[in-house]
């Protein structure tokens, strides 16, 4: 027992409330306070530094002006080192004598700094790349915890709760509105024509039936029609919401509604009302139709 509350309290430090405390703290801050793999201020020291060097290699050996020299310092904070290469392409010729001069060393160093700074802008790249996806890769992380903590509540819920408490069975709404429509449906199955000025239409025996064993089938009006649909829909939305699912009571509860819409026709009016009927002694006082539960007393 104690394992397994350790175990769940380090689930919910680690994958759920850490991750979640990550995401605000990434939405509240800005890019510039989250860890980076190269520093702007590391990256600006490395280009001027590079800077520096073609500066003075130019007006060493190239003897620029100093108009020549900020031209020159633009073109470097572009990437043109091509003053540079020239003087490295000169050198390459006499690599010995380059060498004692020092020019030739000095053009390879330039060259190595310029491709630190390559290295530095490429690893600047990665880091806005990562940044710009880092509310993506935090709500990756935290979504198979959440998906766990839905699936556990629901069960929970259907579990647990559904069968107890005030919030039992969809709770005292739920289940006040399915008593007015069970209500309803046991009131125009009774009075097929109720609030109609029109009479039902009788379907004609059929020959050899028996008339009097059997009072003739009768199709009640079209509004009558929708209100029984509406009703029986709203039950059947019922069980499949608040009922717990895949049990026993959801199931039969569904076989009854369907015993209601009757797809095939085949039962009666007389044959209905005794489904209305078992359904009232089966989940009357489970479901708190009884009067009691809903928080009023039902007329008979």
């Amino acid at each position: 027992m104690k394992e397994a509350k350790e175990t769940v309290i380090g689930f919910w430090n680690g994958w759920v409330v850490e991750p979640i405390v990550g995401i605000l703290n990434t939405v509240r801050g800005s890019p510039d306070d989250s860890p980076m793999v190269v520093s702007k201020e590391g990256l600006h020291s490395d280009m001027d530094s590079l800077e520096r060097m073609v500066i003075s290699l130019a007006s060493e050996k190239l003897n620029y002006t100093a108009e020549q020299l900020e031209d020159l310092s633009i073109a470097v904070r572009q990437g043109d080192l091509t003053p540079v290469l020239r003087i490295y392409e000169q050198d390459i010729k006499s690599p010995l004598s380059s060498v004692v001069r020092g020019s030739l060393v000095r053009s390879l160093l330039i060259q190595i700094q310029k491709t630190k700074v390559d290295v530095d802008l490429a690893l600047t790249g990665i880091d806005r790349l990562l940044q710009s996806q880092q509310l993506t890769f935090a709500f990756v992380g935290v979504a198979p915890s959440l998906a766990i903590l839905y699936v556990f509540g629901g069960w929970f819920r259907s579990t647990l709760l559904g069968v107890s408490g005030k919030g039992r069975f969809g709770g005292l709404g739920r289940r006040e509105s399915t008593l007015i429509a069970m209500r309803r449906i046991e009131r125009l199955l009774n009075n097929p024509g109720a609030g109609m000025s029109s009479q039902p239409f009788r379907i004609p025996e059929t020959p050899g039936s028996d008339s009097d064993a059997e009072s003739p089938r009768m199709t009640p009006p079209p509004l009558t029609q929708g209100l029984l649909l509406l009703s029986v829909t709203h039950l059947r939305s019922y069980a499949m919401e608040c009922l717990p699912a895949r049990s026993n009571l959801q199931q039969a509860f569904l076989e009854d509604v369907e015993d209601l819409e009757d797809p095939s026709g085949k039962l009666r009016r007389e044959d209905q009302l005794r489904v209305i009927d078992r359904m009232w002694r089966n989940y009357g006082r489970l479901l708190g139709w009884d009067g009691d539960a809903i928080g009023y007393e039902t007329g008979s």
